[in-house]
């Protein structure tokens, strides 16, 4: 004679199958700068790009402390049968890079790769390096770029090394 289930097993069932049909977790926002909802660093073929010459930048920086004077050089430090592309998709425009990076007044990021034209709703996309600190390594992002964030970091000067 077969016996029911114990409570137990029941309870682990039902949380077994809670699980499998709940929904992802939405990732968590990009920090906007008003780019809607609808353009998403996760989604949007340029952030995409941007992300890939990020990694490369990245292993770049991991072997000889510095970004490299041309943005060609990280293809040999992209993931492998990864071929970097550095054409915005939607302006086909070349991405700007600015290996020194340009800063804001009163903060430590670097904005180093920037869209060339605002092709993604009035935005655009860069990639920003902010500094190791207390044994942690360098953070890189991808984030939108407004008009006037940008013109804001195109009127500083690039940090002296």
């Amino acid at each position: 004679m077969r016996r029911p289930p114990s409570k137990c097993c029941v309870l682990l069932a039902g949380l077994l199958c809670a699980a499998c049909q709940s929904t992802p977790p939405k990732p968590a926002p990009v920090a906007s700068g008003g780019i809607s909802d609808s353009v998403s660093a996760a989604t949007d073929p340029c952030a995409q790009r941007m992300d890939d010459i990020r990694v490369a930048m990245l292993g770049y920086i991991h072997a000889y402390d510095r970004l490299p004077e041309k943005i060609a050089d990280l293809q040999k430090f992209a993931e492998p049968g990864t071929t970097l592309q550095f054409t915005c998709p939607a302006s086909g425009q070349p991405y700007v890079y600015v290996p020194a990076g340009l800063t804001l007044p009163g903060k430590s990021q670097r904005l180093v790769l920037y869209d060339a034209v605002p092709a993604h709703e009035g935005h655009r996309w860069g990639v920003l390096l902010g500094p190791a600190a207390n044994n942690q390594p360098l953070i890189t992002w991808i984030a939108p770029l407004d008009e006037p964030t940008l013109s804001a970091y195109l009127k500083s000067t690039p940090p002296s090394h």
